[in-house]
Formats: structure tokens, sequence, C-alpha cells
């Protein structure tokens, strides 16, 4: 019932000189019961767009590991996360180096799904499921009733026969609730007015996200947007809240921490794998945004994951 329903209509797309997309993707749900989820694959093949929905999008990851890039946030996923992107932020996501994960998405319009139903409309409000403040990506230690919620839409959606439409919708309501208890500080017309000059930033963006292994400098990204490099650092400073070089080490920084927890590569192979060409140099970019060595942060998050599992 889901996949049928889950129709891509003609996207629109914007190609910056470097060939690179920002693509506005609408999905064709039904009118009547306007939701429906996808199962499938999600690799470590490059990306090279970012892109908008028009409707809410949740996912599950049922296996794997990698990072989603929102704007200008970099959010690191492992299995049993979940993601939750509104209709109003780019994105982009890319598995780790090597593996595939495996992610059943959810699309809808919950104002349309649960509209005549509900007395309280504001829950069912998904602007407000964005900006700086609010965390895309959810991880079942913290907030282990969204996560388990999402993984019940997500296994009635795909399921068959058909699932009945009641149950859907008193789990997208139960979702919504919670979803609303997230921390936000959500401001419609700031995130309008900074959206002008994300749009304009975005190939460099892309390209970091894409190419954080490379060589990158800010001549090359500046080129990328088409501006000069002084204006770029002040476009780049003034939207994201940090340097250009700033933002691509945090970026290499999150994948790196995902490829620790993978544990199947020494540390100098990761250095290398997220752009260092020298193992101090990675160390000391990772001591600076983490506070410790590398060896001894993924020592801390096994023992955390070990007492949360006690």
């Amino acid at each position: 019932m889901a996949n049928s329903m889950h129709k891509k209509s003609k996207t629109m797309q914007k190609r910056s000189k470097e060939g690179r997309e920002i693509v506005f993707n609408p999905l064709k749900l039904s009118e009547k019961f306007p939701i429906a989820a996808n199962f499938g694959p999600h690799s470590d093949r490059p990306i090279t767009w970012l892109h908008l929905h028009d409707c809410l999008e949740l996912g599950y990851c049922h296996d794997g590991s990698g990072i989603f890039v929102v704007e200008d946030k970099v959010l690191p996923f492992h299995s049993g996360y979940v993601s939750v992107i509104n209709e109003r932020e780019l994105h982009l996501a890319q598995s780790a180096q090597g593996t595939v994960s495996h992610w059943t998405f959810i699309s809808l319009r919950p104002a349309a799904l649960l509209g005549p139903y509900i007395d309280e409309p504001h829950y069912l409000d998904t602007y407000r499921l964005a900006g700086k403040d609010f965390n895309n990506i959810i991880s079942p230690a913290r907030y282990p009733r969204i996560t388990m919620l999402v993984k019940e839409l997500a296994e009635e959606l795909t399921k068959k026969p058909a699932t009945e439409p009641s149950l859907v919708r008193a789990l997208v309501w139960a979702l919504m609730v919670q979803l609303h208890s997230l921390p936000c500080n959500y401001d419609a017309v700031d995130h309008d007015l900074n959206r002008q000059e994300m749009q304009r930033l975005a190939p460099a963006l892309q390209m970091m996200a894409t190419d954080y292994g490379k060589d990158l400098d800010v001549p090359q990204l500046a080129r990328s947007c088409n501006m000069s490099e002084s204006h770029f650092r002040r476009v780049f400073i003034k939207t994201i809240g940090k340097s250009p070089l700033a933002y691509l080490n945090n970026l290499r920084m999150r994948m790196a921490t995902v490829l620790l927890q993978k544990g199947n590569q020494q540390i100098m192979e990761i250095a290398w794998q997220v752009g260092y060409s020298s193992l101090s140099s990675f160390n000391r970019h990772f001591k600076t945004a983490f506070g410790c060595a590398p060896r001894i942060w993924l020592q801390k998050r096994k023992a955390a994951g070990k007492s949360v599992k006690s």
C-alpha cells in the first residue's frame, strides 16, 4: 500500500557552474491518506545534491552508520537512530565509506492526515521541527519513545497485507506530540532570511559533505559559489556561525567518530580517509573537538554503551 502511493513527481533542479545540484523533490501522496513509506539501502556513494521535500520526512535506520548534513548541522547516525526532516531544510546523507545502511523513509503530511480527527492542531505543525537548535537525528538512548514510535510506524506502513489506517493515525498522533517536546528555538522569519544565504552557500556545503576526504581549500569552495574568497568567508561566517575550515574540520571529525565506532580500521586509516595527511594533525583536531584523543574517546563511548545496556 505504502510503496504504491510513494511516487515522485518531476523534480526541479538548480545547477551551479560545478555541475552540483539543489533539488526540490515533491512527493505524490494520496489526498485521502497522505503517508507512505519505502524501505531500501543507502550506500556510501557520494551524494551530488542537496534536496528538499514538500512534506515531513521521517527515517528509521535498521543498520549501518554515517552522517546527515542538514543545512549547517552535521549529525552522525547509527543503527536504531531516527531522522526528522521537515520541508524547510536542505539535507543529504551518506553512509560510512565501504558500507551500506538500510532505512525506512516515511513521507507524510500530518495536518492533512490527522486534521479532521484532532482538537489540538498546533501539534500537527511541522515548521518548528527545524532550525539550529533542533536535532534532526534522534538516538534511541536519549529518546527511546520517539525511536520506538517511528520504528512501529515504519513496520505498519511496509507490512502486507495493508495496515489499518486508524492505527497509523494513532501512531502519527503520538509521535507528533513527542516531537513537539524536543528542544527547539525556531524562528520562521530568521530561517527564511538565512535560507537565502544558505542556498548561495549550497555548492560549497555540498562539496564539503561529499568530498571531505579530499584536499579542499577556501579558494576552491568560494569558486564553487561564484564568490570572491573574502566575500565567501564573510557570508559563510555570518550564515553558519563559523569559518569554512572550522565547519569542514567539524564535518571530518563527525565522520571520524562514525568510523571509529565501526571498529574495523586503524586510527591512521581513518585519519587519511577523512582528509588528514598526518596522524598528529588528526589527533590535534580530534582533541580540540572532543577534549581527548581518539582512542580515549572510543573507550569512553564503549563504557557508556555498556552502562546503558546494563
